[in-house]
Order: structure tokens, then C-alpha cells, then sequence
């Protein structure tokens, strides 16, 4: 009942402060007559607020009215950045240098093979870290293995490198290094990639540790791409392969 009430006479409310910032509760309360007996039996049951309580509240309403204004000045002033970020993207024009090597296809499993030399992997993101707006380090998959990739400058800065999300589709081109520091050991610097299907941002905020059961089953084509569920099902599928082959062999 208390959720229902609007903070007039004739519905209060128990918390002083949404009844102080509702419309009923600025109406003038014409059924009670201040000092009268008429009044006090009218008033019987409704227990007002002291001065010291709304003076409180006064205050907590100002405070939550600044804050209010704060939180809407600070989104302004992110959404005028992202818009002139935008409009510096979108007169960036990625170009595949031709005066570099030409680049050779491999696969992740064969990066060992190709160190200090300039490949082309084509992949999907698998995740995506930013480091300010000149920097983007991507975990690139592509079913053989992941490799740490890092766009820099107008790679990152480009209107590409703004709708760069998780499980969009991208082919890079630069040199590999050898890189204890990344996942797997190695490193493709990039000096070209294209964006061959963008997806949604809402992925990374769906699919989080704290997703419910529901939609961790809504999406299992996206949740079997990550690590645990797909070195879970490798393990099935070898583990499937060794009994089959035990029992075909007999």
C-alpha cells in the first residue's frame, strides 16, 4: 500500500522525501482546519514531519537534485566526445600500403613458423581492450588458436576501430613477434585490417559472469566460442574419439 501512496493527506506516504518531491503533497490540504477541533479530528492518524525532519529532507533533496545535474552534465560532455571522435573517425581512410612485403595467409596454429615475417589472419574478435584512442589490443581467433593483435594510431582512431566489438569478423595484415609477454607468445602488429561484419556492443554487457541461466542458453552458439566451454567441449570430443576408437578396433 505504502509503494501506492502519492504523499497527500488522504494517501500518505512513509518516507518523507518522495512525498515532499510529489505533486498531491503541493496541494493545499483545504480538508483540515489548522487549530481547530474540526481539524485535529481530521488530522487524527496522520503524524507530520518535524522541522529537524524537513530540514533533512530539504537538504537530501538538494543533494539528489545536484547529483541529478551532475550525471546529466557529465553524459552531455561523453556524448559531445564520442561525437567528435566520431567525426574525426569517419575522414580516417585505412589503405593496404603496397610498398610493404606481401602478406602471407596462415592459420593461428602456424604462427611459430612465420615469426619476423608479414601473414594475413582472418578471424573474429574474440575480446577487445582499449587503451585510450590510439591504442587497441585484440585477441584474434579463428577455430586453430587465438593471437594477441594490436591496432595503433589511425588503425584504432579509424571509424573501423570505433565498431570493433566482440565476435566481429576482421582480416589483419602486419608483422609477427615473438612475445612472452602476450597470450600464446606472439604478436601481430598490425599495419592494415578490415572490418568484414561488425556485431552488436550489447554482447559484452549480455555475456558476463553474471548472466543468468536463461540467457547463457538464449546465446549457446556465442557461449561456446569462449575458452571454458570450448576446451570443454574439445575434451568431450576427444575423450568421445578414444572409446569409439577402443571399441571400433575390437
Amino acid at each position: 500500500l505504502h509503494q501506492r501512496a502519492d504523499g497527500s493527506f488522504a494517501s500518505p506516504g512513509l518516507l518523507i522525501l518522495p512525498a515532499m518531491s510529489s505533486e498531491s503533497a503541493e496541494q493545499p490540504r483545504e480538508d483540515v482546519e489548522e487549530g481547530t477541533e474540526k481539524g485535529k479530528e481530521k488530522a487524527t492518524g496522520h503524524e507530520g514531519p518535524t522541522k529537524a525532519q524537513l530540514k533533512r529532507e530539504a537538504k537530501e533533496r538538494m543533494r539528489q537534485e545536484q547529483k541529478a545535474k551532475r550525471e546529466a552534465e557529465a553524459h552531455a560532455k561523453r556524448k559531445e566526445e564520442e561525437q567528435r571522435r566520431l567525426e574525426k573517425a569517419r575522414g580516417i581512410k585505412l589503405v593496404d600500403d603496397p610498398s610493404l612485403p606481401e602478406a602471407t595467409k596462415i592459420k593461428i596454429r602456424d604462427v611459430q613458423h612465420h615469426v619476423d615475417k608479414r601473414v594475413t589472419v582472418f578471424g573474429w574478435a574474440h575480446r577487445v581492450r582499449r587503451q585510450g584512442e590510439k591504442l587497441l589490443f585484440v585477441i584474434l581467433r579463428d577455430g586453430s588458436g587465438h593471437l594477441q593483435t594490436v591496432l595503433q594510431g589511425d588503425l584504432a582512431r579509424s571509424i573501423e576501430g570505433l565498431n570493433l566489438y566482440r565476435e566481429s569478423a576482421m582480416m589483419v595484415k602486419g608483422c609477427l613477434f615473438a612475445d612472452s609477454r602476450a597470450e600464446g607468445g606472439f604478436e601481430l602488429r598490425a599495419d592494415y585490417w578490415e572490418l568484414i561484419g561488425a556485431s552488436g556492443a550489447e554482447l559484452e554487457n549480455m555475456l558476463n559472469p553474471d548472466a543468468g541461466v536463461d540467457t547463457l542458453l538464449d546465446n549457446r552458439h556465442i557461449v561456446h566460442r569462449g575458452t571454458i566451454a570450448s576446451a570443454i567441449l574439445r575434451a568431450r570430443s576427444t575423450i568421445t574419439h578414444c572409446f569409439r576408437s577402443h571399441f571400433f578396433s575390437k
